[in-house]
C-alpha cells in the first residue's frame, strides 16, 4: 500500500481497500465531468464542502449541496 494511503487511513481513521478506492475514483471522475475544474477546487476548501459518505455515490448531491 502506498504511503499516502496509509497516511490517509491513519489521519482519518479510514480503511481504504480496493473497493473504497474505486468508489472515490468514480466520484472524482464524475465530479470532474459534471463540475469541471471549479468543482474540483472546491472539494476541500471549507468544512461544509468535504464530501459526505452519501455524496460519494451521488456527486450531483454534492454539487447541489455546495452550490
Amino acid at each position: 500500500m502506498p504511503l499516502r494511503d496509509r497516511l490517509a487511513e491513519f489521519w482519518f481513521g479510514l480503511t481504504l481497500g480496493p473497493a473504497e478506492q474505486r468508489r472515490g475514483e468514480r466520484f472524482l471522475a464524475r465530479l470532474s465531468e459534471r463540475g469541471g475544474e471549479r468543482a474540483m477546487r472546491r472539494l476541500w476548501t471549507t468544512e461544509e464542502s468535504i464530501p459526505q459518505p452519501e455524496d460519494i455515490e451521488d456527486p450531483e448531491r454534492w454539487l447541489a449541496r455546495v452550490a
